[in-house]
């Protein structure tokens, strides 16, 4: 299967992605933050998962709106 990039949607406060379920050690972490310069990135921990199909979840992290600016950062690492 192929899956698309992460999106973000403002209008529901979604930042939805899919991630690979075949492999134990694959970790990944949103972070988001308002402010680029002086930037300190948070770690969102809203997450709700559902199996996309044999070897994938759709994963959704809800993210807060009401700033007039957001950043966020999708990391997937191997331990």
């Amino acid at each position: 299967s192929s899956y698309g990039s992460p999106v973000f949607d403002a209008d529901a406060g979604t930042y939805s992605y899919t991630m690979r379920t075949d492999d134990d050690a694959l970790k990944v972490t949103v972070l988001e933050t308002t402010d680029l310069v002086f930037c300190t990135w948070t770690t969102n921990t809203s997450v709700s998962a559902t199996t996309a199909d044999e070897a994938h979840d759709a994963m959704v992290n809800s993210i807060e709106t009401s700033d007039s600016t957001k950043f966020i950062r999708l990391i997937i690492e191997r331990d």
